[in-house]
């Protein structure tokens, strides 16, 4: 077996094993909750369609085509910040993990990572509804392209705030 086979092999089980603390810390958190995590998407709904009321009367605009905006918005705010301010906390949160195993900080941030950008897909079908209703066109290439490069450079600044 080859070098690169062997880090190819590594590295999928290391993203596996990511991906399935990612789940585990999903559970954790909406476990004692009713709604679980349709309570994201019911928070940034009725948040969004406040403020877009608000604004729509301050603003004279639409609020039909004002809300999605704040949604899609609010939803991204929401994701940078999670990631932000939940890699400040990686060396506290993850306390005992780091004590008891030879984990580094590099996977813990793209744990971290993974478990915001599923919060954030959980409330992107509504937002991408919501935009469509109101007439929008809807890009579905280039939300692909700018949440690759947002998960890139969130794990990049991550990273540097977690150390």
């Amino acid at each position: 077996m080859t070098n690169i086979s062997k880090s190819l092999k590594i590295a999928s089980a290391s993203l596996l094993f990511a991906f399935k603390l990612s789940k585990v810390e999903l559970i954790s958190q909406f476990r004692g909750s009713i709604l679980g995590p349709f309570w994201i998407i019911l928070s940034n709904l009725i948040f969004s369609v406040l403020l877009g009321l608000i604004f729509s009367e301050i603003f004279n605009a639409n609020s039909i085509e004002y809300i999605p905006y704040i949604m899609s918005g609010l939803t991204v705010w929401s994701f940078i910040s999670n990631q932000l301010l939940n890699s400040i906390n990686i060396g506290q949160s993850y306390s005992g993990f780091i004590k008891n195993t030879n984990i580094s900080i590099y996977f813990l941030v793209l744990v971290n990572l993974i478990r915001n950008f599923i919060n954030f897909l959980i409330v992107a079908p509504v937002l991408m509804i919501l935009l469509y209703n109101s007439g929008q066109n809807i890009d579905f290439l280039g939300f692909i392209h700018g949440s690759t490069i947002l998960l890139i450079y969130l794990y990049l600044t991550s990273y540097i705030f977690a150390v």
